[in-house]
Parts: structure tokens; sequence; C-alpha cells
């Protein structure tokens, strides 16, 4: 259980009984047992190289153990929202990195520079505290604060539990219609199923420089592979009065064709595998351009000219402003900025 003391956050006013307003604190609780999380490791790697090291790799096993894993939880004192850490229960990661670093082409004008990460992880809950067999995440809870993500013995990280969606002859949710996995001829917790986790089973980075004689282009190139997010604004647009309502509509139709056009002012739709999407993407981080004068001033200076876009452009199916979502609830109402940067650096 945790300690409670004050904490400098002000929690809901309210008129004290001389008419004057009261602001309690947040309770500010901790775990007075808590302790570090501990992790042993076994690793197996293998590095080599071949062509003069032009071509270099190394290939790396691990498994991981984690007990004594921090999480945070909610108090169960008022003003809720506070959360503390406790020593939840633990956890296992196994998987394998591969890391190629080459040269794949280099003349007297051209070279080509490239490194390649490939990683595959697969974690799992191996237990928790107390018995318990599911956690709630404490992450942020989607529509009117039902959790959607937990953490359950035998399951992935952070994986969602939630209603399997009914979809009709044309592929479209059926609203209201949910799988009763139990057949008991009704709709409950029971019913809801474990739907894909937040964490990625792969992830790629690819970084690329090419130089020609004094023009220098570089390319780095993202991708994560197997992660799902709760489409959070999606799903809050099935309360027709949201700010985001438009973007419950098909194909750009007409505003009074909604996807649930059934559904009546102030109500919400169930949580549903509906909203857990495949959010597997793949980022360009940045493009680089340059070109270098040099020996310019009798050979005294080199001055390189450049510019620069971060977030050029992504590639994913994720119906959400961004499928690079930490945690796995997507509730961003402001997309990841494209920026521009150009520049000039002297060297004497």
């Amino acid at each position: 259980m945790p300690i409670y003391t004050l904490s400098n956050a002000e929690g809901f006013g309210y008129v004290g009984p001389n008419g004057s307003w009261l602001y309690p604190l947040y309770p500010n609780p901790y775990d007075a047992d808590i302790t570090w999380e501990k992790t042993a490791t076994w690793n197996i790697g293998l590095d080599f190289g071949f062509l003069n090291n032009r071509v270099t790799a190394s290939v790396d096993w691990y498994l991981r153990k984690t007990t004594d894993m921090l999480l945070k939880g909610y108090t169960a004192a008022i003003n809720t929202s506070n959360q503390y850490a406790f020593n939840a229960g633990s956890m296992r990661n196994v998987g394998v990195e591969i890391n190629i670093g080459a040269k794949p082409v280099v003349t007297r004008d051209f070279t080509w520079n490239t490194g390649i990460n490939i990683a595959f992880n697969d974690n799992k809950i191996t237990e928790l505290t107390e018995g318990q067999e599911m956690m709630n995440c404490a992450n942020t809870p989607v529509g009117i604060g039902t959790p959607v993500e937990w953490h359950i013995v035998g399951e992935a990280v952070r994986s969602f539990l939630v209603y399997e969606q009914v979809y009709d002859q044309a592929g479209n949710p059926v609203p209201d219609t949910y799988v009763d996995q139990n057949g008991d001829g009704k709709i409950t917790d029971a019913d809801k199923i474990i739907f894909h986790s937040a964490d990625p089973k792969w992830t790629f980075n690819w970084n690329n420089t090419f130089t020609w004689k004094n023009w220098d282009l570089g390319i780095v190139l993202r991708a994560n592979l197997g992660n799902y997010v709760y489409n959070g604004p999606r799903y809050s647009t099935t309360t027709l009065n949201d700010l985001f309502a438009n973007v419950c509509q098909i194909n750009n139709k007409a505003a009074d064709d909604y996807l649930f056009p059934n559904i009546t002012y102030g109500t919400s739709l169930n949580l549903s595998s509906y909203w857990v999407e495949n959010a597997s993407f793949i980022r360009c981080d940045n493009i680089s351009l340059g070109y270098t004068f040099k020996d310019l001033i009798k050979g005294n200076l080199n001055l390189r000219v450049f510019g620069v876009v971060q977030n050029p452009f992504v590639i994913t199916k994720y119906k959400g402003l961004d499928p690079e979502v930490f945690g796995g609830i997507d509730n961003n109402i402001y997309p990841r900025p494209i920026t521009a940067t150009l520049g000039v650096v002297a060297t004497f």
C-alpha cells in the first residue's frame, strides 16, 4: 500500500465556510518498500567482416529477465489522477539484433556508405505481484476513462483488452455489435479479448551517405513493424458532438453520412477492436544535401552549404495523425511537423 504525503500540486478548488476559495493539495504517494528493478541478461554475439572490411556485421542474441519491474499505479485517495511507482512483477525479453555496415560503391569520385540495423524483440509478462493475473497499465484511458491497455501474465507488455468488432458484408463495423465470446447471450467484460500490443516486434534503421565530388547526400530511414495503436481521436468521434466528428466519415463523404449514423447525441461506442489499428510504418527521419567549396581564400577556407529536411514523409496505413505513439494510446491533436533547415559551415 502506498504512503501519502502532501505535494505542491493543487487539486480542485471549492468555496469554504467563510466564502473564500480553498484548494486542497494532491496526495503525493510513494511505496516505502520500492526497490530497483533487477535484470539478468544472457547474450551471444558474433562479429565479422570481409572484403577488407568493406562489409562488416554483428549478430547478437539476448535473453533478458527482469524482476521487481517498476510500473505506475493510481492512488486510492482523492484526486486519483495522481500516480505512484511500485514493483509490479517480472517480465522476459528475448530477441536478436543485427548490424551491417558496408561501402557498396567506392570510386574516384563517388562513394556510398550504408549502415543497417535490424532488431526483433518478443516480451512477455511472467508474473505480477500478489498473484494477480492482470493489471491496468495506468496509461492514459480512452473515452470516459475506461482502461484499454493491460499487463497480463503470459501476454505481451501493454496488451489491448477490447471487444471483438462485428463487420457487415461490405467490411464496415456494425455499431454496438460485438462477438459474444462465451455464448451467454450478452456482452460483458468477460467477452473482451487480448488484441495485439503496443510494442513493435521488428525495428529497422537504414542510414545512407552518398558523396560525388563536392556533393554529399544523406538519407535516414526507420521502420517499426507489428506495433498497434488505439486511435483515441477516431474513437472520440463516436460522440457526434466531439470536435473531431468529421474524421469519422468514410472517404470524405458528406457530413451527414457518418460511419455510425445511428449514434445519438452524447453517446459513445464501447471499446472495440475496430479502434486498435496496425501502426507499422516506414519513416524518413531526415534528408540532407550539401556542397563543399574547397580551398577558398588561397586554400585557407572550406565552406559547406547544406539543407536538411526532417520528417519529410512517413508511409503507413494508420489513420491517425502519427503512427509513432509512445505507450500505444493516441490522443494526439497535432501532427508531427516537417522542418527544413539551411546552413553554412566554415572550416579554416
